[in-house]
């Protein structure tokens, strides 16, 4: 069974924070690129949850009133769109080799073809192919020997929908580097009911496949004990909170990848919940590479205020 927590029939979506993500992840392609831009490799980027090409904000949302009072034109004034994480690696000054975008649904998959015709310049080197990026990452990565090429690879699921698998799969290529959006408060934490037993067998075999294990039950509640006049029983309650979900999900990424950055960006919501947590792992177990790497890294996801 595929459960995908959040997958909008559009790309209505973000806000601040969207941006901010987006930014982080143009900041390191533009150092990577530079960085490497003497080094003998053909480079390519992968987008395994492409969307459009392009978010929409709404600055303003509309009632059914509001429709039937204003027309498409005013309602579209409201809107922002934005360049999504497709078209920005598209933009940089120095262009990747080759552009792998996977996308599963059928209207954004036909609006991220349409790249092509927007960068004819770079219409031969575009990718895209329609389905499960759980499936199709496997065969793209198989494409390549991974000795003379190097990679970034950018994944924001849908949802709880990224397996530990494909993790395992990707880990096996040793010149990709990975940013990685979790989905700790869209997805994990509202699967984690306040007592284990009250999870669904849909969610528990969910959670398995995100992290790889069943683990987690350890990880994220506590037995305890209790006595009545005439027994004693144990009963677990979630401790769990979102770094202690986001520091086991991590702990499982280093079990397969070479280098997993100790610094951590969240994205939280208005109300100052944490929505997302990005990521960054890596394949190459060359030191300098890790070292040039991880530099970069650790200095992106510094907190604002921080130097």
């Amino acid at each position: 069974m595929d459960l995908i927590l959040n997958d909008p029939c559009d790309h209505n979506f973000g806000g601040p924070w969207t941006q901010e993500k987006l930014n982080i992840i143009n900041k390191y392609m533009v150092s990577y690129m530079n960085a490497l831009k003497n080094q003998p490799f053909s480079y390519i980027y992968i987008d395994a949850f492409a969307g459009s090409g392009e978010r929409v904000e709404d600055t303003t949302k509309f009632s059914e009133t509001d429709q039937l009072l204003f027309g498409p034109d005013e309602m579209d004034q409201k809107r922002k769109i934005y360049d999504g994480s497709a078209k920005i690696s598209l933009e940089l000054e120095k262009p990747f080799d080759e552009y792998w975008f996977i996308e599963k649904n059928q209207s954004r998959y036909e609006e991220l073809c349409d790249l092509k015709n927007k960068y004819p310049d770079l219409k031969t080197r575009i990718h895209c192919i329609q389905g499960d990026a759980n499936l199709l990452l496997t065969d793209i990565l198989k494409r390549y020997q991974w000795k003379k090429e190097r990679g970034i690879l950018f994944l924001d699921p849908y949802g709880a929908s990224l397996k530990y698998e494909t993790l395992k799969e990707i880990a096996k290529c040793e010149a990709i580097d990975i940013w990685l959006l979790f989905p700790i408060g869209q997805g994990i934490i509202r699967m984690l009911a306040n007592k284990p037993e009250k999870i669904s067998i849909a969610w528990e075999e969910r959670l398995n496949l995100v992290f790889g294990c069943n683990d987690w039950r350890k990880e994220f509640y506590s037995t305890e004990q209790k006595e009545t006049l005439f027994e004693k029983f144990d009963f677990e309650t979630k401790k769990a909170d979102f770094e202690t979900v986001t520091n086991f999900y991590k702990k499982q990424l280093k079990k397969i990848f070479c280098a997993v950055a100790n610094g951590t960006m969240y994205f939280s919501n208005s109300k100052n919940v944490p929505l997302f947590a990005l990521i960054f792992a890596m394949t190459n177990s060359s030191p300098k590479a890790q070292g040039l790497a991880l530099k970069i890294v650790e200095h992106l996801l510094k907190p604002k205020g921080q130097t």
